[in-house]
C-alpha cells in the first residue's frame, strides 16, 4: 500500500500505520545538496548529515539475508553491521502475532526478539533501547471501547520496558521517528475528526509540540519536525500545507501551500542538511493513478518563498520513497518487482534494480552508507546489494 495515493484525508491516518519507510536524517551541521537551486550556496554535500554506521557492503550481486515462507516482511531498519526486521507470519491466524527478528549483512541465522505487544510498523533505536509502539488494549473499535496504543523503550541488556505516556488523551500512536534528540510521534483521539497531536520525548518527559487537524508524513533534522497539514479554510475550501516547528516547541512555520485537489496528493519524503524533499502524486477523478514528481526546496522556505527544483519527474511510486546519502528509491507501480532510483541532485538518468522474479513483488525499501536492503513476497525473503557499484 502507498499512503500517498489515498485522498489527504486518509492519508493523515494511514501514512503512519503503514508508513512511508524513510530514513529519519538528521542534520550534524553539514550540508546537503543545493547545486540544482539558482541562487543557493554553493555547498558540498559530504554525507554527514546521514546516520554513521559500521556497514559492510555485501558485494554487487543481489544477496539473500532471510527466507521464511510464512513470514510477511513490513519494515526494515539496518544498523550497523545488523538489519533489523519485523514480520507478521501469515501461518497463525492470531491477530496481531507480529515479530521482530536481526540478522548479520555478513550472512547467519536471523534470531528472534520477543518484543510484547509489538504490533508492526516502525522502530528503532534511541540510547541504545529499541523503541516501537506497543498496543496496552485491543479495544472493539467503537467510541467507547478505543484501542490503547504507546510508545515504548525496551532494554535489550536488562529487558527491562519503559512506557512513555501521550499527551493529553490521545490513544493511537502513528509516525514513530527516532532522532538524537528525543523520540516524536503523531497521536490522536480515537475519533477521526478530533485533532492530532506531534510530541516528543526525551528523559525529561513527554511534551506536545503542536496539535493539528490532520497530519501525515513525520521527518526531523533534530532542529524542526516536517509534517504535511490538511485545514479547514475560512471561506469552506481546503488546502495541504508543509509545516514545520521547533523540536522544543513554538508557533509552526509554513513552507508551502497547496489547494486541496483529490487528484492531486503530496507527501514529505526526506530532508538533509539543506533540502526537504516532496511528492506530488497525480491521479484521474477515479483514482486511477497517474504519476508523479519529487522536487526539493530549502527547508528554510517560509510560505514557498525559496526556489524549488524538479528531482525527477513523472514516475510511478510504490510503498513510499526511501532516501540515501545519494538517491531517492522507490518500488515502480508498474513493475512492482523493480526498485526505480535518481540521484538526489537531480542529476543522471534513473536506475532500476530488477528484483528476484516478475513475480517477487518487492515490500519494504531501506538503505545505509554501505547497502540497499529491500523484501519480496510470493516466497517472503530480504535481499541486500551494495548500494554504489564500482
Amino acid at each position: 500500500m502507498n499512503a500517498l495515493r489515498l485522498s489527504f484525508i486518509l492519508l493523515a491516518t494511514l501514512t503512519a500505520a503503514c508508513g512511508a519507510k524513510v530514513l529519519d536524517v538528521g542534520s550534524t551541521g553539514a550540508t546537503g545538496p543545493s547545486q540544482g537551486i539558482p541562487g543557493g550556496p554553493a555547498v558540498k554535500d559530504d554525507g554527514a548529515w546521514f546516520p554513521e554506521s559500521a556497514c559492510v557492503p555485501v558485494g554487487p550481486t543481489p544477496k539473500v539475508l532471510f527466507t521464511e515462507k510464512y513470514l510477511s516482511t513490513r519494515f526494515l531498519l539496518p544498523d550497523g553491521e545488523t538489519l533489523w526486521f519485523d514480520g507478521h507470519d501469515t501461518a497463525d491466524t492470531t491477530l496481531g502475532v507480529n515479530r521482530v527478528y536481526r540478522v548479520p549483512t555478513a550472512g547467519g541465522a536471523a534470531t528472534r526478539v520477543d518484543v510484547e505487544g509489538y504490533h508492526g510498523g516502525a522502530f528503532g533505536f534511541w540510547d541504545g533501547k529499541l523503541a516501537y509502539v506497543k498496543r496496552l488494549y485491543e479495544g472493539s473499535g467503537s467510541g467507547l471501547d478505543p484501542r490503547k496504543e504507546v510508545v515504548a523503550l525496551l532494554d535489550r541488556a536488562s529487558g527491562a520496558e519503559t512506557l512513555i505516556p501521550n499527551p493529553g488523551a490521545t490513544t493511537y500512536v502513528s509516525g514513530l521517528r527516532l532522532h538524537a534528540t528525543g523520540i516524536y510521534w503523531v497521536s490522536r483521539e480515537w475519533r477521526a475528526d478530533k485533532p492530532q497531536s506531534i510530541s516528543r520525548w526525551t528523559p525529561s518527559g513527554p511534551i506536545e509540540l503542536t496539535s493539528i487537524e490532520n497530519a501525515s508524513g513525520t521527518l526531523t533534522d533534530g532542529r524542526e519536525i516536517f509534517y504535511l497539514r490538511f485545514e479547514r479554510l475560512d471561506d469552506g475550501s481546503h488546502e495541504i500545507r508543509i509545516e514545520a516547528v521547533p523540536v522544543d516547541g513554538g508557533v509552526p512555520r509554513v513552507l508551502r501551500r497547496m489547494p486541496y485537489a483529490n487528484t492531486e496528493h503530496y507527501g514529505i519524503v526526506g530532508v538533509d542538511g539543506v533540502e526537504l524533499y516532496f511528492t506530488i502524486e497525480r491521479t484521474t477523478q477515479g483514482g486511477t493513478i497517474q504519476d508523479g514528481d519529487i522536487l526539493a526546496m530549502p527547508k528554510s522556505a517560509v510560505e514557498g518563498s525559496g526556489p524549488e527544483r524538479v528531482v525527477t519527474k513523472e514516475q510511478w511510486f510504490g510503498y513510499g520513497v526511501t532516501m540515501d546519502p545519494d538517491h531517492l528509491s522507490w518500488v515502480d507501480q508498474k513493475d512492482q518487482a523493480t526498485i526505480v532510483r535518481v540521484r538526489r541532485d537531480g542529476t543522471g538518468a534513473t536506475e532500476r534494480i530488477e528484483g528476484p522474479g516478475p513475480t517477487r513483488y518487492v515490500q519494504t525499501l531501506a538503505a545505509d552508507r554501505c547497502n540497499l536492503y529491500w523484501s519480496v513476497v510470493n516466497p517472503p525473503a530480504i535481499y541486500a546489494r551494495t548500494r554504489v557499484l564500482p
